[in-house]
């Protein structure tokens, strides 16, 4: 909600606490969506780097545990990071793996289609 308003330093203290406060071995789900999260909340401040470390973390996390849904979505949001970054040949490759976990999902399908059609199209 708070990353949604714009209020992206708000969110970026929230999220944070999120992970700090998950223990190691705790709720692993909830720390691969929050670094998710955080992810895709830096890559909206422009801190590309502290993004890509963050979106690993997820996408390693969500690898472990075979999160088809949580794979799709951390692939789209590296190939969104990658795409304005102007590294398409990145984005093209984090494009096709979250094609592969879109699954029969149509609005996912139609999504990474979408920004396919973009990195082919630049």
């Amino acid at each position: 909600m708070l990353q949604a308003q714009g209020k992206f330093d708000a969110a970026e203290g929230a999220v944070s606490r999120a992970i700090s406060l998950t223990p190691e071995r705790g709720d692993q789900f909830l720390a691969c969506k929050s670094h998710q999260t955080l992810g895709d909340i830096y890559r909206f401040k422009g801190e590309i780097k502290k993004a890509v470390h963050h979106l690993e973390v997820a996408l390693k996390m969500a690898s472990s545990f075979c999160w088809r849904s949580e794979l799709f979505s951390v692939h789209f949001s590296l190939a969104a990071l990658f795409f304005g970054e102007g590294r398409f040949d990145d984005a093209n490759v984090h494009t096709k793996s979250a094609r592969s976990y879109a699954d029969d999902d149509a609005y996912d399908l139609g999504q990474v289609m979408e920004l396919q059609a973009l990195v082919w199209f630049v």
